[in-house]
């Protein structure tokens, strides 16, 4: 009856407790199965529990390549704004910055330094510096205007200026500040890559692009 019960529980992983007691009250039944049938279901649970985590790792890492596999449809079709709001809407808030930031930082290494930009990747890159984006965001805003004011500015200089709109955006937002920006300015920020990639016209760049933007997902 013990030896029956045990390996029942051994599949149901039921109660501990219970199978000593049942046990207990076997008088045919030696302690050493005791021990051993506590063992057993206190092995069976441990190997359930891992079990349960590897399905969990699996179909979380099945959903992230699905997930990616259609972000990256849309961006290559050009409905980038889409694959944005794919990609930002996984990336924990806490990590949102520093993604926005490496966006940043591979954009401005295409023009000339600019004092208003580097302030904006470097407030975004680092976590107690978050709320001072809402001024500086200001700054990068009085350039953009300017820039399409002017008829002679380079496109990619006004394109990089959006990302460096939507990189302080993405900064304040996450430090949680009062009166936040629009929640897209994720998606966004990934649209305005993707333009700025088009207008390079390279597949290094664009490869660097890619691979930045969906590597915290």
């Amino acid at each position: 009856m013990l030896k029956l019960f045990c390996r029942t529980a051994r599949v149901l992983a039921g109660s501990v407790g219970f199978c000593l007691k049942l046990a207990r009250e076997d008088a045919r039944g030696p302690a050493e199965e005791v021990v051993s049938c506590r063992r057993g279901l206190q092995i069976t649970v441990a190997r359930l529990r891992i079990e349960n985590l590897r399905r969990k790792d699996f179909y979380g890492q099945f959903m992230n390549r699905t997930l990616m596999e259609e972000a990256y449809m849309h961006w290559s079709s050009g409905n980038s704004i889409e694959a944005g709001r794919l990609i930002y809407d996984q990336i924990p808030n806490d990590e949102r910055p520093s993604w926005a930031a490496e966006i940043l930082d591979l954009c401005r290494g295409l023009i000339p330094r600019v004092p208003e930009i580097d302030a904006i990747y470097e407030i975004a890159s680092d976590r107690s510096r978050w709320p001072e984006a809402y001024e500086s965001f200001r700054s990068v805003r009085q350039l953009t205007l300017d820039a399409e004011r002017s008829s002679s500015t380079d496109s990619v200089y006004a394109g990089i200026l959006f990302v460096t709109e939507n990189v302080a955006k993405v900064a304040y937002n996450a430090s949680r500040g009062p009166a936040p920006f629009d929640h897209d300015a994720g998606w966004w920020l990934v649209s305005n890559l993707h333009h700025i990639a088009d207008l390079v016209g390279t597949p290094e760049f664009e490869s660097k692009a890619w691979t930045i933007v969906s590597a915290r997902t």
